[in-house]
């Protein structure tokens, strides 16, 4: 069925309302960018906000518990009304806002690791070229602030069913395209495959109805598919074996001619502070100075050389970052809770931090599931798969339940 025509999704000029004030998101298409970017980041976090940036799935960054102008609770109605004029100037001089009309469906993920390590194909340059034909089109700026794009080298870690719009490399030159999470498309070249995507989005705003994303299509996006090549098949005919995940904690030796390691680095709970930030951004000037945002709520810092690599992990180890394995907040993720959510029950940060503490963590629960904490029935951020929900209920306490994963009505 269509959905309401208001789209609410948040960006750094429609902020979402919550209890502990105003939320913006900022996209980071592709999730790479200098090092600097994050850091004046989390300046920004502590000049207007609670002082930390959120990872989110998506690979993109929030600001929570902005103030109003006026530096009053942000609680009040000021707050509610809109964001500092000052934050979106800083947030545009980054370059992290170059389309108005565009900026909430500028959802761009790709395999973190491409061209470093892995993969069939070296995507790191498609997420700039895709991010400017989007903004080049003024129609697309039509498109919901639900849709995302997935650009795969081959490994299988981002085109999944989340993504609406993707290609997955299937030789160093050939992607194969893949729609709604469950139509592929024949062979493409790689060089097409920006316009391919495009044309596929403007066919979407063309025929969507008020849907938000593609999957809810009378045909699924077999629908999206343009007129050349063969039908469709089922997205089942493009994996050769279980689709990849999100690269594990710890360094990374690169597989490309002078290339260096990559450090994949944990946040708690998709949470970073002003000196987390600042020990990453430390860590990446001794590489390529970049980051990576990965849609796993992580971060890359790529790039290390030899000598310096055991040095970034102590350090970032030393600030709370998880960089191995048993680090005890893997399989751990939580909804937003009290008190930043009205409808919850309890603190679930709290919750997290006392599973952890207790060993819940890493290799999740003691059914060897990763474990989400939620404060109320309606279960946000809870994983697609099986997994152990932590749910605060009425009158103090926590129920565990085992879940398969599947949708259920809120």
């Amino acid at each position: 069925m269509p959905r309401p025509a208001d789209d609410r999704c948040p960006g750094v000029l429609r902020a979402h309302t919550a209890v502990d004030g105003a939320l913006v998101r900022v996209r980071i298409p592709g999730g790479a960018a200098p090092a600097s970017v994050l850091a004046t980041l989390s300046e920004l976090a502590g000049r207007f906000a609670d002082g930390r940036l959120q990872l989110t799935g998506r690979g993109n960054v929030q600001l929570r518990g902005l103030r109003s102008r006026d530096g009053s609770h942000p609680g009040d109605a000021a707050a509610r009304a809109g964001v500092p004029d000052d934050l979106v100037a800083a947030v545009t001089d980054l370059g992290l806002l170059p389309s108005d009309r565009h900026e909430r469906v500028r959802n761009i993920v790709t395999s973190p690791l491409t061209g470093r390590m892995g993969g069939l194909a070296d995507l790191r340059g498609l997420a700039r070229a895709l991010d400017d034909a989007l903004c080049d089109d003024d129609d697309l700026g039509a498109l919901p602030g639900r849709v995302l794009f997935a650009l795969d080298d081959g490994r299988g870690d981002v085109a999944g069913p989340r993504a609406d719009f993707a290609v997955r490399s299937v030789a160093p030159d050939r992607v194969r395209m893949v729609l709604g999470g469950r139509w592929v498309g024949p062979e493409r070249a790689l060089a097409s495959a920006v316009a391919d995507l495009v044309a596929a989005a403007r066919r979407f705003v063309a025929v969507r109805d008020g849907r938000w994303q593609v999957r809810e299509l009378p045909g699924g996006g077999a629908e999206l598919f343009d007129d050349q090549g063969s039908a469709p098949e089922p997205v089942r005919q493009l994996w050769t074996g279980a689709p990849g995940g999100p690269p594990a904690l710890g360094l990374h030796d690169g597989d490309r001619a002078g290339g260096g390691r990559s450090l994949v680095v944990g946040a708690p709970l998709g949470l970073l502070t002003a000196g987390q930030v600042a020990a990453l951004a430390a860590a990446a000037a001794t590489g390529s100075g970049e980051l990576i945002v990965t849609p796993w709520r992580s971060v890359v810092v790529p790039d290390l050389p030899a000598d310096r690599a055991d040095e970034a992990v102590r350090t970032l180890s030393a600030v709370g970052l998880g960089v191995d394995g048993d680090w005890p907040w893997s399989s751990l993720t939580a909804c937003t809770g009290a008190p930043g959510c009205a409808n919850a029950l309890a603190s679930t940060v709290d919750r997290a931090r006392a599973l952890a503490v207790a060993g819940r963590s890493p290799g999740g629960d003691q059914d060897g599931l990763p474990v989400h904490v939620v404060g109320c029935g309606r279960r946000c951020g809870a994983p697609a798969g099986p997994h152990v929900q932590w749910l605060a209920i009425i009158g103090g306490g926590w129920e565990r339940t085992v879940l398969d994963g599947r949708p259920t009505a809120r």
